[in-house]
């Protein structure tokens, strides 16, 4: 009998014990400021600007800043408790008193921590304990803010440099909102073009590359032979040229076979009147796009020799070209330009006669970008540079690979599933995009591919261009929230984020801040304001405009948006404080 009123006993006594169970929170402290940067971070975006000029060209404590990390600190949460140790915790975060919608995240030994909190954000937090068969015991509710200091960074697995655009003071006593807008690094790697790995295979893919080989491998012969035996003449590319836009994706082969007997530039050719285009101080050719896909254009010009010889030629393009001299082909990367578009991506040679030549460039866009860039290089070392020449003739790939996804699970579904990202703006070349068709974050994300500008770059015609077709973007709101980015999150996409922040009225200082923040990340001693940023900077200030703001809103209307947009766009991304 005794045994039977002791059990029974300690039956009755099971569900009073459980809901006795208490959860006693120790951090953070009711009402609390919780810092986001780390003490190295904070030091660094609260230094007076000058000083901080100074700290940027240190290459040895640009070292140090790194080493501090790019990341957030996380708030890291503490309680005690009475569970047993077979009991499970969660930690619920949410943004109202009445725990609505709250991020979960699990505790163990009375701990837990959570990353990627907004900026001078009021949070309410409690902890859930649930015992084995039992229903779940929450604690009481805490409050913590968050502290207010720019930038708000941001931890995802395997992508780099990646920051909200927004938490900071903007016009009017407004703030930026947060979640809204987020730039990052690639969230996949620079596709890889794969070379040929033998001549078989090269001739194969480009048969027109044989009797260009052979060429250079004859003038290297003569070279050796004797250094005098090929004169470098002094020809002179000029920054005009005479383009006919054929409106065709691509020429027939008998259309291109019929320039090998071009000698002179025609008043019509394929029936098409030309234009003469006039190429920028950095030799850079900008051709507008009629139209979607791609466009193929025919580029000529005549040079004056003074002697038979040999002419030296540095050039670059997006997408692809070939290049003739008095009909012979000399030079084709028509499989796409490997390079960024430079008038030193490629330095060749190309025979020239006594007189008059014809220069003709056979020029494929993409489906985004048309560009020549073509001026004359110096080398100082004629074999040298014929050998690298034949060279890089020989790497040209046959195939492209799609960069590889960095983009694990884990952070897809904080991208998706939390952030609901929308829109994934990429700013890179299309030779960096090459063999992509969506977003690393998949299907239900939109990519656009808008291939930018950077710095100085900005107010040339291809980076005004584009940021045109990046602004239409950030005007619809039904493509919030937005990612943008270039490869590393810095110059593409720092120049994108000052316009779209000076337009929100963020303060000048922040505005340089935003940018030098990717020190946190980014060591290189090249990348620094005299190289970069102050190109930038310099842009605006040459427009009219009493102050910076005025300048960039200037800048973006006279892209064609109006004041209506600007303020449809300040509506979307601008909340009270």
């Amino acid at each position: 009998m005794k045994k039977r009123w002791f059990l029974l006993g300690c039956l009755w006594a099971i569900p009073g014990m459980l809901a006795a169970l208490e959860i006693t929170l120790s951090a953070p402290a009711d009402g609390a400021t919780m810092p986001l940067l780390n003490k190295e971070q904070k030091a660094f975006v609260t230094m007076p600007h000058k000083e901080r000029i100074a700290f940027y060209a240190d290459a040895a404590k640009r070292k140090e800043l790194v080493k501090a990390g790019y990341v957030p600190l996380p708030v890291k949460f503490a309680w005690k408790s009475d569970a047993s140790a077979k009991a499970s915790f969660r930690v619920f975060v949410a943004e109202s008193p009445d725990m609505a919608n709250p991020r979960a995240v699990a505790g163990k030994d009375g701990a837990a921590q959570i990353d990627n909190l907004k900026i001078g954000w009021t949070y309410y937090w409690q902890v859930e304990a649930v015992e084995p068969g039992a229903k779940p015991v929450l604690s009481a509710v805490r409050r913590f803010t968050t502290e207010a200091q720019a930038p708000r960074l941001m931890r995802f697995p395997d992508v780099p440099n990646v920051r909200d655009l927004g938490g900071r003071p903007a016009m009017n006593g407004m703030r930026v909102r947060q979640d809204r807008i987020f730039r990052t690094a690639g969230m996949n790697f620079n596709a890889k073009w794969i070379p040929a790995k033998n001549d078989e295979e090269l001739f194969a893919a480009y048969p027109e590359y044989k009797p260009i080989l052979a060429s250079y491998q004859e003038m290297k012969r003569r070279l050796d032979a004797d250094p005098k035996s090929l004169p470098v003449v002094p020809c002179k590319l000029k920054n005009k040229w005479t383009v006919f836009k054929t409106g065709k994706a691509d020429l027939s082969a008998d259309e291109m076979k019929s320039l090998d007997t071009v000698s002179t530039i025609p008043a019509e050719l394929f029936g098409v009147k030309p234009a003469v285009m006039e190429a920028n101080k950095r030799s850079r050719l900008e051709i507008p796009l009629d139209g979607k896909g791609p466009q193929t254009a025919v580029l000529m010009q005549e040079v004056t020799s003074p002697s038979d010889g040999v002419m030296q030629f540095a050039s670059g393009g997006d997408f692809a070209w070939c290049v003739r001299v008095n009909g012979k082909l000399v030079y084709s990367r028509m499989q796409g330009n490997g390079k960024a578009a430079s008038t030193s991506n490629y330095f060749y040679f190309v025979p020239v006669r006594k007189g008059k030549n014809l220069v003709t460039v056979v020029l494929k866009s993409s489906d985004k970008h048309w560009m020549w860039c073509c001026g004359k290089r110096s080398a100082k070392d004629f074999a040298k540079t014929l050998d690298e020449t034949i060279t890089d003739l020989k790497k040209a790939p046959v195939r492209w690979e799609p960069g590889a996804n960095r983009v694990k699970p884990e952070g897809r579904a904080i991208f998706l599933d939390y952030y609901h990202v929308k829109s994934d703006i990429d700013l890179r070349s299309d030779r960096e995009c090459m063999g992509m068709t969506g977003s690393p974050l998949g299907e239900s994300v939109t990519w656009y591919h808008i291939s930018s500008s950077a710095y100085g770059g900005m107010q040339y015609d291809f980076g005004k261009q584009q940021f045109k077709k990046v602004f239409r973007v950030f005007l619809d709101e039904k493509n919030y929230p937005v990612i943008f980015h270039c490869i590393a999150g810095q110059d593409r996409t720092g120049a994108v984020a000052f316009i779209l922040n000076g337009l929100l009225g963020v303060d000048e200082e922040e505005l340089y801040l935003d940018w030098e923040v990717t020190a946190f990340w980014n060591p290189s001693a090249k990348f620094n304001h005299a190289l970069r940023f102050d190109h930038l900077i310099g842009g605006f200030r040459k427009l009219p405009g009493k102050d910076l703001h005025e300048q960039i809103e200037n800048y973006v209307l006279s892209l064609g948006f109006t004041k209506d947009d600007i303020a449809h766009f300040r509506a979307l991304m601008l909340e009270k404080r």
